[in-house]
């Protein structure tokens, strides 16, 4: 394993107890086994597997006084494989969306830290053509994306999201009040999607659609981004209409549930 001389000891130690699970294909190991092949020394080690027991990362069996990898890793796994698979889904969807808009469209998520990040891209066959960067990551209050998560949530989790994240000003048409987030948000339920005229960039209209996972909740977002002469007027609603489409089929196919 490579190291990195910014890495921190515990965390070093705590990837090395799990590579060495790992590559005896999680046969279960003592403490001293552990302790010996990793070179960390037994009272650490032993403190170490109480830590990582506690977040069900390993397993214990008191019997025989042994340890092995836990289930939550297979959990974890588990989530990044559907998570890939919806985005697969998504992405042959958003080909879909762009052909028939001439427009790209951006596949996005949220992060641990409420962040939006795109993560694939279907670009305009345009000359002239708005583009956003595969990893580029929008605030948790970024306009269409915001809309299109969060009009699903209850009214204390967006009251929480508009405490941690307040409505910021970023351009003269951007939606700064509370009250009119709300409106903003039951307009996107009516509808099926959320807009933005300018009110991230002042030259660039979106719209964006969710789609849900089993448990009716937003898993990922289809977002299409054009100027604003290119995205506006009537153009702004059959693009809203054809997303919010796309990402009610990408939402069958994985197996989701609409929150209607």
């Amino acid at each position: 394993m490579a190291e990195s001389g910014k890495s921190v000891p515990a965390i070093r130690n705590a990837l090395a107890i799990l590579e060495f699970l790992r590559v005896r294909d999680n046969e279960a190991a003592t403490l001293s086994e552990i302790a010996r092949a990793t070179s960390i020394n037994v009272s650490t080690c032993f403190n170490l597997l109480k830590t990582l027991e506690g977040g069900r990362v390993i397993a214990t069996d008191p019997s025989t006084k042994t340890y092995r990898l836990g289930l939550y890793l297979a959990e974890l796994g588990s989530l990044v494989d559907r998570l890939g698979q919806s985005l697969k889904i998504a992405r042959e969807e958003a080909q879909r969306v762009s052909e028939s808009t001439g427009l790209g469209c951006f596949l996005m998520t949220r992060d641990e830290r409420e962040m939006f990040v795109v993560r694939d891209r279907v670009e305009s066959r345009r000359p002239i053509r708005v583009t956003i960067d595969i990893g580029a990551v929008f605030p948790p209050t970024g306009a269409v994306a915001a809309k299109a998560w969060y009009a699903w949530e209850e009214p204390a989790q967006v009251a929480g999201l508009l405490s941690r994240h307040p409505l910021p000003g970023r351009t003269p048409h951007s939606v700064v009040d509370a009250g009119a987030f709300a409106r903003e948000l039951r307009l996107t339920r009516q509808r099926g999607y959320s807009t933005s005229r300018g009110e991230y960039y002042p030259d660039h209209n979106a719209v964006a659609a969710a789609v849900f996972g089993h448990d009716a909740r937003p898993e990922l977002l289809l977002v299409v981004v054009g100027t604003t002469s290119q995205l506006t007027g009537r153009e702004l609603a059959r693009v809203g209409d054809e997303v919010a489409a796309a990402a009610e089929r990408v939402t069958k196919r994985i197996g989701g549930r609409h929150p209607r």
